[in-house]
């Protein structure tokens, strides 16, 4: 495209329009710049937030950390409480009964053994399942002099 300068006329009007033109540049490039500024200045604000957001959030997982240890400090000094609370209370059971058998208020077959609730447990288990058998026994014996018994019934009906 090729542009005539028919007069100076015209190259004066081209030069004014280029420097109308040179100038709205400049001006857009200006408030680009500003805005590139401003955009900066928001940019390390928000970076700024990310940074102490992020050490709120390092203090808080910290924080965390430390109740969880705390709460399993307390979880274990509970369960060991109640351990000895319930080593006291078997004692202290055991102790009783002693002290009624000496004082002749109980049967001495009604004191339980010492030890852990689990063997005593066991014992009472075992106690148990002899006396069943002894019981099944006797039982057997009753059973067996009642047949004898009827034996020497018939044996003198039929004579």
């Amino acid at each position: 495209m090729s542009v005539r300068l028919g007069g100076s006329g015209d190259a004066v009007a081209l030069g004014n329009e280029l420097d109308a033109t040179l100038a709205k540049l400049k001006r857009k490039c200006e408030i680009l710049g500003m805005k590139m500024k401003e955009n900066e200045l928001k940019k390390q604000k928000l970076i700024l937030k990310i940074e102490n957001a992020t050490k709120r959030h390092q203090r808080c997982v910290a924080r965390l950390g430390n109740r969880k240890d705390a709460q399993k400090e307390y979880q274990k000094t509970i369960a060991q409480t109640e351990s000895a609370y319930q080593k006291i209370v078997d004692s202290s059971s055991t102790l009783l009964e002693v002290l009624k058998v000496q004082a002749g208020d109980s049967d001495p077959e009604e004191i339980p053994d010492v030890g852990t609730t689990a063997e005593m447990d066991k014992k009472k288990s075992l106690k148990s399942q002899a006396k069943a058998k002894a019981e099944e026994q006797q039982f057997t014996g009753l059973a067996i002099e009642i047949n004898q018994d009827m034996e020497a019934y018939q044996f003198s009906y039929a004579g």
